[in-house]
C-alpha cells in the first residue's frame, strides 16, 4: 500500500530543507553584508515559512532572499530590493511576489521605508558633498509634507531629491549617472 506524502513534511525533509536554506542564508547575508541579527531574524522567518508549508513547490532560493529581505526591512536597513537581486539568482518580479506571499501568509508587519534611510547611502555613492545630501533630506521632507510622496517608492523619491538637489548646487550628475546607482529607471 502506498502512503501518499502530498503537503506533508516529515521532519526529516524538513531539517534536509532548513540545512540547505540556512546554508545558501548564510551565503547571501555575507554578500549582502548584513548583520547576524537580521540572518538570525531572516532564519526564523523561513522557519516559519517551511512548517506553513510555503516552501513546497517554490524555489529555497527565493524564500531565502525573500526572507533576508523582510529582515532587513524589519531592521529598518537602506537596502533595496535590487540589493537582493543582486546577491541571489532570482529575478526582481518573482523576489517580489514570493516577499509579498510571505508577507501575508505569516501576517508580518513592515513599516514603509524611508527616503531619508537611502539618501546618504545613494550621495555617498554618487560622490556628492554632505551639502547636497542634507539639501536632498530637506527637498524629500517637503514633498512628504505636501503630500506628493504618496504611493511613490521611498528609493525614487531618495533618488530624485538627490538628483534635484544635485543640479541646485551645481554639483550635475546626468540621470543616467543616478539611474545607474539607485536602480531606478531615468524616466522615474
Amino acid at each position: 500500500q502506498r502512503i501518499s506524502k502530498k503537503n506533508s513534511w516529515t521532519s526529516s525533509s524538513l531539517e534536509v530543507n532548513l540545512n540547505t536554506a540556512f546554508g545558501q542564508m548564510r551565503i547571501m547575508a555575507s554578500f549582502l553584508k548584513l548583520p547576524e541579527s537580521v540572518e538570525r531574524e531572516a532564519a526564523v522567518i523561513y522557519r516559519r515559512a517551511a512548517e506553513k508549508g510555503l516552501t513546497i513547490k517554490r524555489s529555497i532560493e527565493a524564500i531565502v532572499i525573500s526572507s533576508l529581505y523582510i529582515s532587513s526591512r524589519i531592521y529598518g536597513l537602506p537596502k533595496t530590493m535590487d540589493d537582493f537581486v543582486k546577491a541571489s539568482k532570482v529575478e526582481k518580479k518573482v523576489l517580489g511576489k514570493t516577499y509579498k506571499m510571505i508577507v501575508r501568509e505569516l501576517a508580518i508587519k513592515l513599516v514603509p521605508a524611508n527616503p531619508l534611510d537611502f539618501i546618504n547611502k545613494f550621495g555617498s555613492s554618487l560622490g556628492l558633498s554632505a551639502k547636497v545630501q542634507t539639501n536632498a533630506i530637506k527637498i524629500a521632507e517637503k514633498a512628504k509634507q505636501r503630500e506628493m510622496t504618496s504611493g511613490l517608492s521611498p528609493v525614487s523619491v531618495a533618488a530624485t531629491s538627490l538628483y534635484l538637489s544635485a543640479l541646485k548646487e551645481g554639483e550635475k550628475k546626468t540621470q543616467k549617472e543616478v539611474s545607474d546607482i539607485t536602480g531606478i529607471t531615468e524616466a522615474t
